[in-house]
């Protein structure tokens, strides 16, 4: 799978509410598979959190469905660039 498309992909939770975008992926050592990555969400996109990537996936259209809710989200730490 090319995780590249991830980059700048809209974010969708596990109950299908847009949640913000793709920012930036976090790779394992040994598998070079992405298991977080940050994403944009708030009016202008200024507000960051992890996401955890695990079960998560790729739709045809470009969408990443994570596997978590909108308020499981909002309740972690922001981050800065």
């Amino acid at each position: 799978m090319n995780y590249d498309n991830y980059i700048d992909a809209p974010v969708f939770d596990m109950n299908g509410d847009k949640i913000g975008s793709i920012s930036h992926l976090y790779y394992t050592v040994d598998e070079h598979m992405p298991e977080w990555a940050t994403m944009c969400s708030g009016l202008f996109g200024v507000n960051k959190h992890f996401v955890p990537l695990w079960d998560s996936h790729e739709t045809e259209d470009g969408v990443v469905i994570i596997n978590v809710t909108e308020e499981m989200v909002k309740n972690t730490p922001s981050v800065e660039d």
